[in-house]
């Protein structure tokens, strides 16, 4: 059965703001409507466990807050679970959205995905205080390219993927066919940390930077994504990052492309076809047979030993799908160019 959620809100002047999630879920899925209002904020601390839960109980009360369920239950107010803290593991902001209130989603240690769209106009300060689980981030552009995505990287500071997505816009003539319907882009972000180091000599407090994720979240020209600049600073990545870091993001960019240049696509071109038994071992680990099927035409049609790479990993690992699939792409390719054998008396 599915897991019903409730929410109290409060009527403001622009429409309702959300005070509260009760579930038993651990995803919480903010509805564009409550009725017939609709949703446009969330109150400071909505889904923290640091919440006064004197002032909301006070608010219930006294009527000034309500709480709406889609379907009744008939559970009383006290026995609601609240979702929040340590409890949220992933949120998802409907469209119309456009405040968020301050330290909304303080000490949510196990957050892992956030999704909102370009309705969000103000994220409160300190929103993401204390969650550094947080993995993936998905954003919907549904009025051109300008968003609030710079003021949520730079409150997370961790290895992050981030799915851009354009509503209504036409493809980019780079895109993939068939990949998605609209136009799309996969980033990652690398880490970073900033340490305060003394100049006893000098005394002054130094502070150091570490990793290149700070590049990274510097690539908007006001609140629109740059994807030039993000593809122009790969060479940063590949001197402080991971291989498997470096093997996610070159894959990303080529196999979704929106907005990808010439010379990013060159530049990431290159470093594949560089580090192709490396790649081959990523995708063949991960058993997606998309990146698969896309590596083995981007750097397996020039080479048969990577092809053969490949088909061996598939088989030690016990990849069955992978490896049939590669067994005939090594007969399409390469099974017509090799001379009979002849026998000579």
């Amino acid at each position: 059965m599915e897991n019903i959620q409730a929410f109290a809100y409060e009527i403001g002047k622009n429409g309702a703001k959300i005070w509260r999630c009760f579930s038993r879920d651990t995803r919480a899925v903010v509805p564009e409507y409550i009725g017939e209002l609709k949703v446009t904020e969330i109150m400071p601390y909505a889904f923290s466990g640091h919440m006064d839960e004197e002032e909301l109980q006070r608010g219930l009360s006294q009527g000034k807050i309500k709480v709406f369920s889609p379907l009744e239950s008939g559970e009383s107010k006290d026995r609601r679970l609240a979702l929040c803290g340590d409890r949220l593991e992933e949120i998802v902001l409907s469209q119309g959205i456009v405040r968020i209130g301050r330290y909304c989603f303080y000490n949510c240690e196990n957050l892992k995905s956030i999704r909102f769209t370009d309705s969000v106009r103000d994220w409160g300060s300190g929103a993401f205080t204390g969650c550094h689980q947080v993995k993936r981030i998905s954003i919907l552009m549904e009025n051109g390219e300008t968003s609030t995505l710079k003021d949520v990287l730079a409150e997370l500071h961790e290895e992050l993927c981030v799915e851009y997505e354009l509503k209504n816009q036409p493809a980019d003539e780079n895109e993939c066919q068939g990949e998605k319907n609209m136009s799309y882009a996969k980033l990652y972000f690398p880490e970073y940390y900033e340490e305060g180091v003394e100049n006893t000599p000098a005394r002054i407090l130094e502070t150091h930077v570490h990793g290149s994720g700070l590049y990274y979240r510097n690539c908007f020209l006001q609140r629109q994504f740059n994807f030039q600049e993000y593809d122009s600073r790969f060479v940063y990545a590949r001197a402080q990052e991971s291989f498997d870091f470096l093997a996610h993001m070159a894959m990303a960019r080529l196999r979704f492309p929106y907005k990808l240049s010439d010379a990013g696509r060159k530049r990431y071109e290159s470093y594949v076809r560089e580090m192709s038994h490396e790649f081959a071992a990523v995708v063949i680990k991960e058993r997606e047979i998309s990146s698969v099927k896309w590596l083995a035409e981007l750097a397996g049609t020039e080479s048969e030993e990577l092809t053969d790479c490949m088909v061996e990993l598939a088989g030690k690992s016990g990849y069955a799908e992978g490896m049939s699939w590669l067994m005939d792409f090594k007969h399409r390719k390469f099974g017509g160019a090799k001379k009979k054998r002849r026998f000579v008396l």
